[in-house]
């Protein structure tokens, strides 16, 4: 049995369409990580790791940008006001539910979307980026059924096969839910936390392993006395958390122990835990949705 030991304290937090991105203790100027990000050459399957949570480079039209690849994202953001307009068109408006409150975003009809090592033909994109922070959500990163996601890279089909053949496997449960136009709209994990089985929501835009939401204040056991930190976002939104704990993860007959927070003003949280992408530091993960296999991967293997 393999026992992973990891306490990690959060730093910063980096808020987008309900989503956080923990980044640096420091309060990070949005502009210098956006300015920072565009000036690396990411491949076309390959993430730029910006306080743990992945980057890469996209194409509309002759533009191109970068942008956070987040799973816990249903729906991808697109700053349209630096793409020609001919590569877009206005389809109407969306009430999107972030983590912590409501609001109405214009929707856009992106003609082809080049992310990933791939062209996306319709792509219907938010507004969410407009602030400059541009998101690849879960519709896009799910469109094919098969995968292999690395800390660092994202294999498709064939290859994403190829990579995991002949290396350790530990099954896991995965669920999908899907949006009213049946594509992926977030993926949910099935893990032993605390002795207890939890669907756990893959989200790629933490900086984390593990997050809690306020559904959670019975789950764990308390490490430390309660305290209260408050965190500065990017756009100097205010997030509370509260109360530390010890988590154990158990990955088949492996654990890793980790610590976590409890962010205490979730609005609709969709699941108790957010597992984060520093699972890449222990796991790959294999998705084949149309075998309906799935498993982490023993990248040391």
């Amino acid at each position: 049995m393999k026992k992973f030991v990891k306490y990690a304290f959060f730093s910063a937090v980096l808020l987008i369409s309900g989503i956080i991105i923990l980044l640096m203790y420091v309060s990070a100027n949005h502009n210098d990580i956006v300015n920072y990000i565009s000036e690396k050459n990411a491949n076309k399957s390959s993430f730029i790791l910006i306080g743990n949570a992945p980057f890469a480079q996209f194409k509309v039209g002759n533009r191109t940008g970068t942008a956070l690849v987040d799973t816990g994202s249903t729906i991808s953001g697109i700053d349209v006001s630096k793409l020609e307009s001919r590569y877009y068109s206005s389809a109407g408006s969306i009430n999107v539910t972030s983590v912590f409150n409501t609001s109405d975003q214009n929707l856009y009809l992106l003609s082809s979307l080049k992310v990933l090592g791939r062209e996306i033909t319709d792509v219907l994109v938010t507004s969410s980026g407009s602030d400059g922070l541009n998101i690849i959500g879960s519709p896009e990163i799910f469109s094919r059924d098969k995968l292999f996601l690395t800390k660092h890279n994202i294999y498709y089909d064939d290859k994403a096969a190829i990579e995991v053949l002949n290396r350790n496997k530990i099954p896991v449960v995965v669920i999908r839910d899907r949006d009213n136009t049946g594509k992926t709209s977030a993926v949910y994990l099935k893990l032993n936390i605390n002795g207890i089985d939890e669907l756990v929501l893959l989200d790629t835009g933490l900086s984390t392993l593990l997050t809690a939401t306020n559904a959670d204040l019975k789950s764990g056991n308390k490490s430390f006395l309660p305290s209260v930190r408050l965190l500065r976002t990017y756009n100097d939104t205010t997030i509370k958390t509260s109360y530390s704990y010890d988590a154990v993860i158990k990955i088949g007959t492996n654990e890793i122990i980790s610590d976590y927070d409890v962010i205490e003003n979730f609005i609709k949280p969709r699941a108790r835990f957010y597992l984060g992408p520093k699972i890449f530091d222990y796991y790959a993960i294999y998705f084949d949705f149309g075998k309906k296999e799935f498993y982490f991967v023993d990248i040391n293997s």
